[in-house]
């Protein structure tokens, strides 16, 4: 998330220039800011904009007349509305009808509420060129006058691209609104049906009585409703090339009924599908595997969350065609200890020959020695080209042979990780990737598992340069930036000063000399067991160096971001 909010703030830097696309940005540090007031700066005013992005407090028409006035032709409207209740006087479907060749929409918190009698009336109103819509909400309403003998309320929708986030009611009433999706866009090439925590779990009625609990689910009487729905959209999906399913309130059985028609998806999300809570530890391995030989042969990205992700080894293997992968744990403690919660980087590389893009999400990198399940052909060089770690805990030793393994490797994200050290007294990190070109890397707030601290001090070594490049981020120690962001935003030029929040400090030859004699004398001292050494370093720099540090080697970089700020070397 935070590579995405810089891009979109690379986006308005550049906008006057080259860019076609007006986004008003939030500020990291305040979660809701008011901008229904600030006007549209003139240098924009005359600017071709195709898609504009807008956060709304109060919507007030006086905006809304001022969009239309000058970027009526727009073809991406995204309207976030923040409020608990939207105002009366907002005529949204005027806005709609005065933007004739708007293709895609996405609406935050218009429809708290969603009933299919608010999807007739979008379809009714938005012009015919939109094939795009995304809506985000609170709740799915319990509106099930559409039936299948009625067929459709109004005529079928052109929408290729659809995205509905709300959480869903109980498994009936989802079976329900799953039919009318299914018969409502059959023209749809990407959907994503996204839950919210929360959601119905599918309960029987002898799990009630015996006492089970509400979360137990029995597979013996899944709801024939839920089974038709299914077996609904399965067949009248033939075209659908990604789909994206989370927390939908359906039995985990019927995940695998779904895919089984959609002969053509080659992307498929799975981040919120999880094993019924009943089964046991062969009748999980056993749900997983069949769940896999619905799609083994055609998907190329693959997202999917586990509870234990070290059994995702046993499906992998059989998605010979690989090319993307996103895994994440759903629970527990990122740094246990337990094997089942650990996975092994080098065997996953293994059992996936053709990846070329691989995220890891809240688990626990294994190092080499810790269980491996498949055998390591080190000597054979891996296509990976992006590695992406969020919210990982790892030693340094995980990534030592990427730089020989995977030669392709361009760009390296790390976020939110936390190093287990292999000296708690010492909190340093040194990766070394001596032969490796990369294009971008990307280190976030990662820092050592246990001070908790993220490092703010850098070290970067490149084949062209002899000495150490030593830059320190000052903002995570400094509270005067987050304190001068306003909460209310009035004029445009208060928005482009938040972009500046980030303070990245290159320490100068007399700094960087007394850093690296600071850190042989400590290694030095704690060697012995003896007092660390007083010194002449600055306070700050001094405070960093204590909650520890990365030094990174490589042969060459092109962009280098190191807590929100672009490195210059």
């Amino acid at each position: 998330m935070v590579s995405q909010e810089r891009k979109q703030q690379e986006i308005i830097a550049t906008t006057t220039n080259t860019s076609s696309h007006v986004f008003f940005p939030v500020s990291r540090y305040v979660k809701t800011i008011e901008i229904s007031q600030v006007e549209i700066p003139k240098e924009l005013q005359e600017f071709p904009v195709q898609s504009l992005a807008w956060r709304y407090v109060n919507p007030l028409m006086s905006m809304i007349s001022q969009t239309i006035k000058y970027y009526g032709d727009i073809t991406s409207l995204t309207l976030k509305f923040t409020k608990e209740e939207i105002i009366s006087s907002f005529d949204f479907y005027a806005l709609l009808r005065n933007i004739p060749r708007l293709e895609c929409l996405a609406l935050s918190g218009f429809f708290k509420e969603l009933t299919m009698d608010h999807l007739e009336q979008l379809h009714n109103e938005a012009p015919k060129t939109l094939t795009k819509l995304d809506l985000e909400g609170d709740l799915l309403a319990i509106d099930n006058h559409w039936t299948q003998s009625t067929q459709l309320l109004s005529s079928s929708s052109l929408i290729q691209n659809l995205r509905l986030a709300y959480r869903w009611p109980d498994a009936r009433n989802s079976a329900m609104w799953l039919l009318y999706f299914t018969h409502k866009y059959p023209c749809v090439h990407r959907l994503q049906l996204e839950g919210r925590k929360g959601a119905a779990t599918v309960v029987s009625t002898s799990s009630r009585l015996s006492g089970r609990g509400d979360e137990e689910q029995d597979l013996l009487e899944v709801d024939p409703l839920c089974i038709q729905a299914c077996n609904e959209f399965s067949h009248h999906h033939p075209d659908l090339k990604h789909i994206r399913l989370v927390n939908l309130g359906l039995h985990p059985s019927l995940y695998r009924t779904m895919l089984h028609g959609l002969h053509h998806c080659r992307d498929i999300d799975l981040a919120g599908v999880e094993a019924p809570l009943s089964y046991n530890g062969e009748e999980k391995q056993q749900w997983l595997e069949d769940l896999f030989a619905t799609f083994q042969e055609r998907v190329e990205r693959l997202n999917i969350k586990l509870v234990y992700p070290r059994i995702v080894m046993l499906g992998l293997s059989r998605c010979k065609n690989l090319r993307q992968l996103t895994l994440g744990r759903t629970s527990g403690f990122i740094t246990s200890r337990d094997h089942h919660w650990q996975l092994s980087l080098s065997d996953l590389l293994s059992s996936c020959p053709r990846l070329v893009h691989l995220t890891l999400r809240q688990l626990t990198i294994a190092s080499q020695s810790s269980g491996s399940t498949c055998v390591n052909i080190n000597n054979k060089i891996h296509p990976l080209r992006v590695l992406r770690l969020e919210h990982v805990a790892m030693p340094a030793s995980a990534l030592k042979d990427l730089g020989t393994r995977c030669r392709q490797l361009r760009q390296l994200y790390i976020h939110y990780c936390k190093w287990l050290s292999q000296n708690h007294q010492y909190n340093h990190v040194e990766l070394h990737m001596a032969n490796q070109s990369l294009d971008l890397i990307e280190i976030i707030q990662s820092g050592d598992v246990y001070t908790l601290e993220p490092h703010n001090l850098l070290a970067i070594q490149t084949k062209s340069s002899k000495h150490n490049h030593w830059f320190l981020n000052t903002s995570s120690t400094s509270s005067k930036a987050i304190t001068t962001v306003p909460t209310q935003v009035d004029t445009w030029n208060q928005i482009r000063s938040m972009l500046n929040t980030q303070i990245l400090e290159p320490l100068n030859e007399f700094d960087v000399m007394m850093v690296e004699q600071q850190i042989k004398e400590l290694t030095v001292a704690r060697a012995n067991r003896t007092p660390p050494p007083s010194n002449n370093v600055c306070p700050h720099i001094k405070n960093a160096l204590n909650r520890g540090y990365i030094k990174f080697h490589c042969e060459s970089i092109n962009k280098f971001y190191f807590n929100g700020t672009q490195i210059s070397i």
